[in-house]
């Protein structure tokens, strides 16, 4: 009876614990879907330029970092200009183009819903283009776009018999739709974009055609700045978007009141989730201090026995007899001292053991000492000697170089006399030189005089 009771209390205290260890926790730190730097990020290009084996590449970046922001803004480039050639083709198409682009996005709702029962869908087909209003929403997952752009282009295009080149400035409207295709492992996703831009130009170009007997260019004609008469198409879409971060398309450019709207259910939820667990809370400890009064119950009677048990082994050991104890007294004494005497013994090697090892360790440091002392004198020794060297041979280089100062010195001397001997012999031998010339000429004089 009693091991069963046991069991049955530590059962109901295993469970209450289980219990209240798997109860869930609720974070109610809850907040609007907020979007990194890079979530905000995206890169794209148009595969009908790549088909035009024109290059190109665009950056997007959402203005808000919440997902139901709406606003992007873009800038792309394109390049594609020939190189040279050895004849010139009769076929021409370079372009070079800087566009910025400013874009809305939504989203088809369907009005169907009790969230939408205010709202009725769009009548006119202006309306009906571009808004988010649908009956039933056919591609929930799809985004739609709009805005509006402005580029720069240089350009160069012969197409048939007539060919131009020149700058352009475009401004207009753009209008497409953007799909997600796929999903990565690290959240990263690639989205198709198809859409088109349309708008005013105004341009400046010449024009020219193509000569092949004289492979060249020659020019017919020239536009100044102007507006051209009728709509342009910059650009017609067809490419791939590649998203950054784990926010892919079909989780941004939501409806403002359908985040607050799901926002607000969530919230909901995790109170009535916490009411619930209120209450299931004092249901577990009404349950406990029942179980509990129980357990008291069991325990005092357990207390009881396990008394009456201890009394009635205390009366059958009273039948020991005194000479028992005493042999047990003895026996504890004789081991005391047994002990005691081992102890005085351990004690007593243990400090002649320490009194060596402090003298060896003395002896150590002594001979440590003497060596260290012997080092230094050595060094001194040594650094004295270096010393003197260094002053010999410092003494040493100073005579050496007043010897060699000396000799320079007397060398110059030498050479300034020889050089001063040298210049009297030389102006001695001018002197006779002109000496000897005046009288050639005396001479020739006088012979010139003699035969006339």
């Amino acid at each position: 009876m009693y091991s069963r009771n046991i069991k049955i209390v530590c059962l109901v205290f295993l469970f209450v614990f289980a219990t209240k260890t798997n109860a869930q926790v609720i974070d109610d730190a809850v907040k609007v879907d907020t979007l990194t730097l890079a979530e905000r990020l995206s890169v794209k290009t148009n595969m009908v330029d790549w088909s035009l084996l024109t290059p190109n590449i665009g950056v997007e970046f959402d203005l808000k970092s919440t997902n139901w922001s709406r606003w992007a803004v873009g800038l792309n480039f394109r390049y594609r200009w020939s190189s040279t050639h050895t004849f010139s083709p009769g076929l021409v198409y370079n372009i070079g183009e800087v566009k910025a682009e400013v874009r809305n996005y939504w989203r088809t709702m369907d009005l169907s819903g009790p969230s939408h029962i205010r709202l009725s869908k769009h009548k006119k087909w202006i309306d009906k283009a571009v808004s988010q209003r649908r009956s039933t929403s056919k591609h929930p997952v799809t985004a739609y776009y709009r805005g509006f752009y402005l580029s720069y282009t240089d350009f160069s295009l012969l197409l048939g018999r007539t060919g131009r080149q020149g700058q352009v400035f475009q401004a207009g409207v753009t209008y497409g739709i953007v799909r997600p295709l796929y999903q990565f492992a690290n959240g990263n996703s690639i989205d198709m974009d198809l859409g088109i831009s349309v708008g005013a130009a105004y341009a400046k170009y010449d024009k020219y055609t193509h000569d092949r007997e004289d492979n060249c260019y020659p020019v017919t004609g020239h536009e100044n700045w102007h507006f051209i008469n009728h709509p342009v198409v910059n650009e017609i879409r067809a490419g791939f978007v590649y998203h950054f971060g784990n926010y892919p398309v079909t989780k941004k450019y939501r409806r403002r009141y359908d985040v607050d709207l799901k926002y607000q259910a969530y919230i909901d939820s995790i109170n009535q989730m916490r009411q619930r667990l209120g209450f299931e809370k004092h249901y577990k400890d009404s349950v406990y201090n029942v179980m509990f009064n129980e357990f008291e119950h069991l325990y005092d009677s357990i207390s009881r026995a396990q008394l009456v048990i201890k009394d009635s082994i205390a009366f059958a050991n009273r039948g020991i007899t005194d000479i028992q104890q005493q042999n047990v007294k003895a026996d504890e004494k004789t081991a005391l001292k047994t002990e005691r005497q081992m102890d005085a013994v351990q004690k007593k090697n243990d400090k002649i053991q320490q009194a060596a090892e402090n003298k060896l360790a003395k002896e150590q440091k002594a001979a440590n000492r003497k060596a260290e002392k012997e080092r230094k004198e050595k060094q001194a020794v040594i650094d004295k000697q270096k010393a003197l060297e260094e002053k010999t041979a410092k003494k040493k280089r100073q005579e050496e170089a007043a010897a060699a100062k000396k000799a320079r010195k007397q060398e110059a001397v030498e050479a300034k006399k020889a050089r001063k001997i040298q210049d009297q012999r030389d102006e001695e031998a001018r002197h006779k030189r002109a000496k000897a010339l005046e009288d050639a000429q005396q001479k020739l004089k006088e012979e010139k005089e003699a035969a006339q």
